[in-house]
């Protein structure tokens, strides 16, 4: 069984996105909460589209009828960018083709805009999470979690689970980068390149999805017990890219001594990182992968990382 160690960080620039809550529909189209989780709040989202808070002045087309721009000349409501809304709803308040605006908790929608509040946000008005004193529904678009608490954030390639826990998306695709290595000295107590007592010549394979997949070959390095594959100052990276999913379903590294045309290359040793395990999160990992008398395998230790790709 390989043994799986934490051993490093290497940053990787973050983008903030939302975990949350998910709700089954657009509940309310004056509540200023995206209750359906899909990233529009109350008249920005299509379900409300029929609602007498969302009704344009046109009928629900912006009175400019072309995209030109919203402003006072063409809306009596407020201005979403082009588009014109009636004004009346928490999450686009306004009037005379002003820019709308996004009234708080406690506040209300009143012609001249938001008045009143902000009143603390939490478990008692709000079902999403809490930015602030704004409530928020729990999605991987904006900041996002569940019960009124204070909103969580998730990774770009991260969605939310119902119960508002950040996890990786399967979808998000991954290449795999070796950094370096170390082999033991002798195969199993003979040499690694008879009759010339050398020193192994390591090359890695991955197989990733399932143990029927193709190899994937990293280049190999010649006469080393050390091999390194960030040498140069560039780390030797996979080019091919992968989903999570398949990454989680099964990746096994596979390690082998090059002995040149004619000869059969040594096994140094077949190791599968341990499902549920995988380190969706920039860490170098080092999987230590135990000698093998049975099937003649050396062994190895290998130290690698997940790259978004």
């Amino acid at each position: 069984m390989p043994r799986i160690f934490w051993t490093g960080f290497v940053p990787i620039a973050l983008a903030l996105a939302a975990c949350g809550e998910s709700t089954a529909g657009e509940s309310s189209c004056t509540d200023g909460v995206d209750n359906d989780t899909n990233g529009q709040t109350d008249c920005a989202d299509t379900a409300c589209a029929a609602h007498a808070a969302c009704v344009t002045s046109d009928g629900g087309i912006s009175d400019d009828g072309g995209g030109a721009g919203c402003g006072p000349e063409s809306c009596v409501g407020c201005c979403d960018a082009d588009r014109c809304m009636s004004g009346m709803s928490l999450a686009a308040c306004g009037s005379g083709g002003l820019a709308c605006e996004v009234c708080l908790l406690g506040a209300s929608c009143e012609p001249a805009g938001c008045e009143g509040g902000p009143v603390a946000c939490g478990p008692a008005n709000c079902p999403g999470c809490c930015a602030g004193d704004i409530c928020v529904g729990g999605d991987r678009l904006v900041a996002g979690g569940t019960g009124g608490g204070a909103c969580d954030a998730c990774d770009p390639w991260e969605v939310c689970s119902a119960a508002g826990a950040c996890g990786v998306d399967p979808a998000s695709e991954w290449q795999i980068s070796l950094i370096d290595a170390v082999i033991p000295p002798t195969n199993l107590g003979s040499d690694w390149d008879p009759p010339l007592a050398g020193e192994a010549d390591p090359f890695v394979c991955l197989r990733v999805g399932s143990a029927s997949a193709g190899d994937m070959p990293m280049p190999s390095i010649d006469s080393t017990l050390t091999p390194d594959w960030t040498m140069g100052g560039t780390t030797t990276t996979l080019s091919a890219r992968f989903a999570a999913a398949e990454i989680l379903a099964f990746l096994r590294f596979d390690m082998f001594d090059e002995d040149g045309l004619g000869s059969f290359d040594d096994t140094v040793g077949m190791c599968r990182y341990a499902e549920g395990e995988t380190p969706f999160n920039g860490e170098i990992v080092t999987l230590v992968c135990d000698p093998d008398p049975v099937l003649m395998h050396a062994g190895f230790t290998l130290r690698w990382q997940l790259v978004p790709g």
